[in-house]
This record gives C-alpha cells, structure tokens and sequence, in this order.
C-alpha cells in the first residue's frame, strides 16, 4: 500500500494520508483534502506545509483560489535521492 510506503520513507501517517488523496483529488483546496483523508482542517494546512516544503506538492492560485497538487510518485525517487546524497555529504564533512 503506497501510505506504508510513503510511512517508510520519513512520511507520518497523516502526511502520507494526505499525499495520497492529494494524488486522488488533483487540483483541490485545503478544505476538500482535509474532509476527503478525515484529518482536522488546521492540521491539514500544516501538514500542507510540510509536504510543500519537502517538495511532494506544489500549490497553485485559481481564480482567486488556492488549490494544491502532488508531484507525481516517480518524483519521490528523485526528491529522496537528492537527501540520500545530502546525508552521504554530510558524513564525508563529519
């Protein structure tokens, strides 16, 4: 199941909840998600935020609107291969 999978590269359970219907609803708003993976609003704009800042969605403005998509699962690979040789960097300083 791709949210256990998602849980084994880093993501919460909620995060990854939210990933996976942010993939099933495609463009959506804030709202729309957080009643789709039956998570708190509040907590989904957080949860948002976390995902967006580690690159797995991106939002876009709408006719005035806010609407938030996810990168395609393929670009997880890429994303944490970024971080695996970030880390491996890091060991080679310390």
């Amino acid at each position: 199941m791709l949210t256990n999978e998602l849980m084994g590269l880093g993501l919460s359970l909620k995060e990854a909840d939210v990933y996976v219907t942010t993939l099933q609803l495609g463009h959506a708003s804030i709202a729309e998600r957080s009643s789709k993976a039956k998570i708190i609003r509040t907590s989904t704009y957080t949860i948002m935020k976390n995902l967006i800042s580690r690159g797995l969605i991106n939002s876009i403005e709408s006719y005035g609107k806010i609407l938030y998509v996810a990168e395609r699962p393929d670009k997880l690979v890429t994303i944490y291969s970024q971080q695996e040789k970030e880390l491996e960097r890091k060991r080679e300083l310390i």
